[in-house]
């Protein structure tokens, strides 16, 4: 949950970008439902904007957490 309370701060400081976040993953090993969330709410308010969020190089088990959640369709299409 720390680790969300950061990614909270990020994201928040992120949505003042000009038009679009990239979020490199190449060193993430594992990703928990809060920050899987995170990135999805802040997909969507950047949307909301007329913003994107482009994700780069999720690893497999990153991946296959979001299968399991449901949100493969919406972060991996990113």
């Amino acid at each position: 949950i720390f680790e969300a309370r950061e990614l909270h701060r990020l994201f928040v400081e992120a949505l003042g970008a000009p038009r679009r976040v990239v979020v490199d993953m190449k060193d993430t090993s594992r990703i928990d439902t809060a920050a899987s969330q995170l990135l999805l709410a802040l997909k969507r308010a950047l949307a909301s904007q007329g913003k994107s969020l482009v994700i780069e190089a999720p690893p497999d088990g990153v991946r296959e957490a979001w299968r399991l959640l449901g949100l493969s369709r919406e972060l991996e299409s990113l």
